[in-house]
């Protein structure tokens, strides 16, 4: 027997205007599904199929970052895999072998020991190097600011000195000897030596000065192109400057107008001759003021790269092109070159990090160069006639 219900519910009829809101919210519930549907396949195909390349949308200092797969990044800001940034662990045991091995070999070269208290050699007879190192120290150059107070290199104490004066650079010879993951390179790749070119950014905190400051900057990048036609570069790898730690004293807003002044002079100055790759790290804050100065400035030779490595990429493009004059900018401090390179700090910083990485020869070259900051001399003296280099006025 079958049972049978019979309903004595009556269905309203629905007039044209409530057919026509329910028409309306099926579409945009069909397209609000399949916009969650198209990044969450996105999300999974990045993870399990591509590389991806973080872009920090607020602070380069914050942690929070998004995102995007590699392959919708420009292709003309890629470069190789093996050149890319890849960011290690603050005890990354990797990295902290690496910087444990770097007193010694100073040692084994230099015949003393680098401390906190004496970041550069105390005595040095070019004549007892090895044949590598000695040639090294023949190839540093140092040019000086024409202005003798751009010169100056006192610091606040009277017996402590830098290496630089505020607008200042230094030539020196560099050969990187670990990959951008911080392992060796295959004893059968040959590591060709190339140029790090050192200045130091201006140190500013509180309100930012924007005149004052850019024309500091111009002045120093000034300097700094003039040194690299005197040394004929022919390809130049720098880091996007403005940030890090010689900003970090200033608000969210003036860091920003920093950066915007100094992409600004960066371009503006860069000599037409010279190809120029900026390296932008995860930042699309630094990849928007750039890319926007580059389009007021089309006929430069400067390229974007994505995510670089910046020593690791110039390390990569002199190998590539033994005939390259290729130089890596390393904005670092007036202190000294790597700061305190051999301890464990500032585990992310390029300064440091760059000298950890790279080969004995020139670990030790940057431990003689600091030397120079106490030369009763001066440093000038200490880079001309200790070591064999080069003094240029600018």
């Amino acid at each position: 027997m079958t049972a049978s219900i019979t309903s004595n519910v009556t269905i309203p009829t629905q007039s044209t205007w409530d057919r026509f809101c329910n028409y309306i919210a099926n579409v945009i519930n069909k397209i609000w599904n399949w916009i969650k549907s198209f990044f969450t396949s996105q999300q999974t195909s990045s993870t399990l199929n591509t590389r991806t390349v973080s872009f920090n949308t607020t602070n380069p200092s914050s942690t929070g970052t998004s995102s995007f797969p590699s392959n919708r990044v420009p292709e003309e800001c890629k470069v190789p895999e093996e050149c890319e940034f890849v960011q290690l662990e603050d005890n990354d045991p990797k990295r902290n072998n690496a910087i444990a091995k770097v007193s010694k070999n100073i040692q084994k070269q230099c015949g003393s020991t680098p401390s906190s208290g004496h970041v550069g050699i105390q005595s040095f007879d070019l004549d007892s190097t090895s044949p590598e190192l000695k040639e090294a120290c023949q190839t540093v150059q140092l040019f000086l600011d024409k202005d003798p107070a751009g010169r100056e290199r006192k610091k606040d104490s009277a017996t402590t000195r830098n290496i630089l004066g505020f607008f200042d650079c230094l030539a020196m010879q560099i050969t990187i000897a670990l990959n951008n993951n911080w392992d060796p390179y295959p004893p059968t790749q040959t590591m060709i030596p190339f140029d790090m070119l050192y200045l130091a950014m201006p140190n500013v905190r509180g309100k930012l000065k924007k005149e004052l400051y850019r024309k500091n900057i111009n002045h120093l990048l000034n300097n700094m192109f003039e040194a690299a036609k005197a040394r004929g570069y022919t390809h130049m790898v720098i880091p996007a400057l403005g940030g890090g730690a010689f900003t970090k004293g200033l608000s969210l807003d003036d860091r920003k107008e920093a950066r915007r002044q100094v992409a600004q002079e960066l371009i503006q100055l860069a000599p037409l001759n010279i190809k120029i790759f900026i390296c932008i790290p995860n930042s699309t804050d630094l990849y928007t003021i750039y890319r926007e100065k580059l389009s007021r400035q089309p006929n430069k030779k400067i390229k974007l790269k994505w995510n670089a490595d910046a020593p690791i990429f110039a390390q990569h493009l002199k190998n590539i092109d033994p005939s390259r004059h290729v130089a890596f900018v390393n904005a670092g401090c007036l202190f000294s070159i790597g700061n305190r390179y051999f301890i464990r700090c500032a585990s992310k910083a390029i300064d440091e990090n760059c000298l950890r990485r790279a080969n004995p020869t020139t670990q030790s070259l940057a431990y003689i160069i600091n030397g120079g900051k106490n030369h009763p001399a001066g440093m000038s003296n200490w880079v001309c006639d200790v070591m064999g280099g080069q003094v240029t006025l600018l």
